[in-house]
């Protein structure tokens, strides 16, 4: 099975691991990760699947010093899936997309179109929204709609990391990796296909078709 990952790769250092693999996973590894993607796919890679992760690269104004931070976490990235795969065998390939930072309709235009010619028809798709810019999670919400209209994929999961934070005795915030955790917000994309595709004839209609679709 072709199986497709989008992620917008952090420009900045990587702390300590926070997010564990779920118990769903059908990796054998037990460590803790940096990256939220990694959960879902643990949960949904198989030995035959063929996956492409497609990482955004954040290029506009950067520094040498920037450019060895993006080496080292994308190094963590490929090292932490690489571990997570060991048990389970998929074949897995990385494409790197590089756009600036400047959001205007040539470099929105450029990422776009990037991350379109990657689509293939009938794949399964996974995106964790996490790191990067807004602007850049909102593409990669974007891509996936196209990627479900017109190459008849399928949308698997839509991740998050949720950082929390806990006050040291001397008055410092630390991340939290007993609490911290990877929140599957696909029910987010959804949401956006249903608000596009209604047509209704008042708004109090929508509502009730809204309050149907959240179980309320």
């Amino acid at each position: 099975m072709k199986k497709i990952a989008f992620t917008a790769m952090t420009m900045q250092p990587l702390r300590n691991p926070l997010y564990s693999l779920s118990g769903k996973s059908r990796s054998s590894y037990s460590g803790k990760i940096n990256f939220p993607l990694n959960a879902a796919l643990a949960e949904k890679l198989d030995e035959s699947d063929e996956l492409t992760v497609c990482i955004i690269k954040v290029t506009d104004g950067i520094t040498a010093k920037s450019e060895e931070t993006f080496r080292k976490n994308e190094e963590v990235f490929r090292d932490e899936l690489s571990r997570i795969n060991e048990s389970i065998g998929a074949k897995i390939q990385y494409k790197i997309i590089e756009s600036d930072f400047s959001e205007t309709r040539d470099a929105f235009g450029k990422r776009f179109m990037e991350m379109f010619e990657i689509l293939e028809n009938g794949c399964k798709i996974y995106a964790d929204i996490t790191f990067g810019t807004k602007p850049t999670s909102m593409l990669i919400m974007n891509i996936l709609y196209f990627a479900e209209k017109f190459y008849d994929a399928d949308i698997e999961s839509v991740v998050y990391g949720k950082t929390v934070f806990k006050e040291l005795p001397d008055g410092k915030s630390v991340p939290d990796s007993d609490n911290s955790k990877v929140c599957d917000v696909t029910i987010l994309y959804l949401f956006n296909n249903l608000t596009n595709a209604m047509e209704v004839e008042s708004g109090e209609k929508a509502k009730k078709i809204f309050r149907m679709f959240f179980g309320m």
